[in-house]
């Protein structure tokens, strides 16, 4: 078989899973919203709890990135692919995610040529150094510390690892057929985190720089195997996304560890593959669609917005305010990253992606 059959993803689109894309990306966005909403309404602390862990949204987007690839590839890459294949295969990713991410780096780019045009110190993270790495897509690698230019990016680095060891490691995990190996394998994922958790000392899976590595891969993995699990089990429990939602909301309350989440966001996944459940019809509206289709130019894009928004809107300013001049911040802020992210969809991702596939695709697929 050629490039042209191993390089195209063979099986149909789950529609929840896209719905899904737009609440991962929301949970972090109030996460980053979250201070803003504290310094204006101090009675919302009793949601600290959950609104600390908003940024467990990635994690439910790595999940969820190995689930797809898993399911959309198997058959793709049966085999160990050929260097034009896996070639092939890496830049249709790239055309996924880099349009969008260099966009916004180079929108990024005047800001840091004022600092040092104003000999201004730059913020912690916007150097030169860390502008080329971020647009090489290695800067989660351990080449810098923190967060560099555009915060969210790191995770965009992160999955292109997973993109690069994907074909590889799809060789193996296709060799799985047995259910009971794969859900041996899913639950081995879950505890090799755990271990990685342990041995770093950690306090929570907010690893953004070299760790992220360590945070994305069992993850990823782990979301292969339940993709492959979904071909091997084609039916499942109607409502179990419900119940394992429940869970997860409950997670904070009952004092649930955080490395228990990204195991409970596989099953939830795997549930919302399969079809039927109030769930499931509820993300494959269209407006579920829609906002999975933005989620990723939504949360990109946001967190730019989020530090106009503050300049403009104060929080602290606003703090003794009216309710009207309060809640002008967070809705501003939403709105304007909304607004941001449909024209960067439509304009930037959907644009750039559609041309380089028609470049990169074979004629006919």
């Amino acid at each position: 078989m050629g490039v042209e059959t191993k390089s195209v993803p063979i099986r149909g689109h789950l529609h929840a899973l896209t719905g899904i894309r737009a609440v991962a990306a929301s949970v972090v966005i109030v996460f980053h919203l979250m201070p803003d909403l504290l310094t204006l309404w101090p009675g919302l602390s009793f949601l600290t709890p959950w609104m600390e862990l908003g940024y467990l949204g990635v994690d439910l987007f790595f999940v969820l990135s190995g689930f797809i690839l898993a399911w959309n590839y198997a058959a793709a890459f049966e085999t160990f692919p050929s260097p034009s294949e896996y070639a092939t295969f890496l830049s249709l990713r790239l055309a996924r995610i880099y349009p969008v991410h260099l966009a916004v780096l180079v929108a990024m780019a005047p800001v840091g040529a004022y600092y040092y045009a104003t000999r201004d110190a730059p913020p912690a993270g916007m150097t030169i150094e860390g502008w080329l790495a971020s647009a090489a897509l290695v800067h989660a690698w351990g080449f810098s510390e923190g967060l560099v230019w555009n915060g969210p990016s790191w995770s965009i680095s992160a999955e292109w690892f997973a993109y690069l060891c994907f074909p590889a490691v799809m060789v193996g995990v296709g060799k799985l057929s047995r259910p009971t190996v794969l859900w041996t394998g899913w639950v081995g994922t879950g505890l090799l985190l755990a271990v990685i958790y342990r041995l770093l000392g950690a306090e929570d899976l907010d690893w953004i720089d070299g760790w992220a590595l360590y945070r994305v891969g069992p993850e990823f993995l782990g979301g292969m195997l339940l993709g492959r699990l979904r071909r091997q089990m084609p039916v499942g429990p109607p409502d179990g996304g419900v119940v394992v939602t429940l869970a997860i909301l409950a997670g904070p309350w009952l004092g649930l560890p955080v490395v228990a989440y990204p195991p409970l966001f596989g099953l939830l996944i795997w549930s919302l593959s399969h079809e039927g459940g109030v769930l499931v019809r509820v993300l494959s509206t269209s407006a579920a669609q829609y906002a999975g289709a933005i989620s990723y130019a939504m949360y990109m894009v946001h967190l730019l917005v989020f530090v106009i928004v503050r300049k403009l809107l104060p929080p602290d300013e606003l703090a003794d305010a009216s309710f009207l001049w309060k809640i002008s911040m967070p809705v501003v802020a939403l709105l304007a990253s909304t607004a941001l992210a449909i024209a960067t969809y439509h304009l930037i991702e959907e644009l750039a992606r559609k041309r380089l596939r028609k470049i990169l695709r074979p004629k006919g697929r």
